[in-house]
């Protein structure tokens, strides 16, 4: 068939709801489209479905007790879907909580998650996917995801915000039929849809929603921006806490550790007035543009542009130890300063106090 459409429902956790039953009579296969589903339960054995033309979820077969944050389960079940569900391209959903740049997918029976690290290796082994869908986990719209998927997919789709699978079902009925009655339809413009999609249908939380499709191998160049950018602000930490610290509160924040890195440059694009630092901002703002196909937020949601970055609120640095460290293995933090950094920033307040 032209697409296959993979699930990996990650809900072996006590404050998961299971999503199984949810998917059918939304996304179900077709002449030109094949859906299945990797489902594993709290407490239950991990399952193989295939949601048939009649939107009915089949069992297939049992897989045993999986561990779902185990890169090897990811490169496993693609490896499944390409050998018996074969097509031409394919998308991969991923169901379950999402914390930015620290994963998804928890499996609460082994303890154990997927980093973004986990995601790139488990789909580059498997030979990649056309498109990543996170159809649900929160705040995965994030730099350091993106970056990282670069080399096992073309394009991805998520929230930099809070989250819900409510907000993607009568979408991916739409993705649906856009999959299978326009077949030839490139990945590209199948992630661009889908926020045209999102963007159409009311929920009652709509104001919050965030979704934005990135081209994933514009990352490179958004990346190497904050790299730039980092590296020269390593150069004047006190000037740079002191700018940050004029901007900070009006910058748009997802949680205790993302803010959006288009706002974020604005913002200090505002109050800064080196030529060159100006230069720096504006190639990191540009190099979004070009990674962001498609940009959705709801009212309660301005200065959303697509992707955030790691930098955390006053009192939750702690996760920074987790960020740069090497085994932990994010390429953002290789690739940057921006670690580097944010340690830097959080670091003077103390040193200044002592003297």
């Amino acid at each position: 068939k032209k697409w296959t459409f993979m699930f990996y429902i990650s809900a072996d956790s006590t404050n998961t709801a299971d999503a199984l039953m949810s998917i059918g009579p939304h996304m179900y296969s077709g002449e030109n489209l094949n859906v299945i589903i990797l489902h594993d339960a709290y407490q239950a054995p991990s399952d193989l479905w295939y949601v048939n033309e009649n939107k009915e979820s089949v069992f297939v077969r049992d897989m045993g007790e999986l561990n779902m944050g185990d890169y090897r389960t990811l490169k496993d079940y693609v490896d499944i879907a390409k050998k018996e569900y074969p097509a031409e391209r394919y998308i991969i959903g991923f169901y379950s909580h999402g914390g930015a740049w620290s994963g998804v997918s928890y499996d609460a029976t082994s303890k154990d998650h997927l980093s973004p690290d986990d995601i790139s290796k488990g789909l580059v082994e498997s030979g990649g996917v056309d498109l990543v869908c996170f159809t649900a986990p929160c705040l995965m719209g994030a730099s350091e995801v993106a970056y990282e998927l670069r080399q096992g997919a073309d394009v991805m789709v998520a929230s930099e915000n809070t989250s819900s699978l409510s907000c993607w079902l009568n979408p991916l009925l739409d993705l649906r039929e856009l999959l299978n009655n326009q077949p030839d339809t490139d990945s590209f413009t199948v992630a661009g849809r889908i926020i045209q999609f999102m963007a159409v249908h009311p929920l009652t939380w709509k104001e919050r929603l965030t979704m934005s499709a990135i081209q994933l191998d514009k990352t490179d160049a958004l990346t190497e921006a904050l790299k730039e950018l980092s590296h020269y602000y390593l150069q004047n930490v006190p000037e740079f806490q002191k700018k940050m610290n004029a901007v900070m509160g009006g910058i748009k924040r997802y949680s205790s550790s993302q803010i959006d890195i288009h706002d974020f440059a604005e913002k200090l694009t505002a109050v800064e007035t080196s030529t060159d630092i100006l230069a720096k901002l504006d190639t990191v703002k540009k190099s979004l543009k070009d990674a962001v196909i498609a940009e959705y937020h709801g009212t309660k949601m301005e200065g959303s542009h697509g992707l955030s970055i790691y930098f955390p609120k006053k009192g939750y640095e702690a996760g920074l130890l987790q960020y740069g460290s090497d085994q932990f293995g994010l390429d953002m933090s290789r690739d940057t300063y921006w670690d580097e950094l944010i340690s830097e920033y959080f670091a003077l307040p103390s040193q200044n106090n002592n003297k």
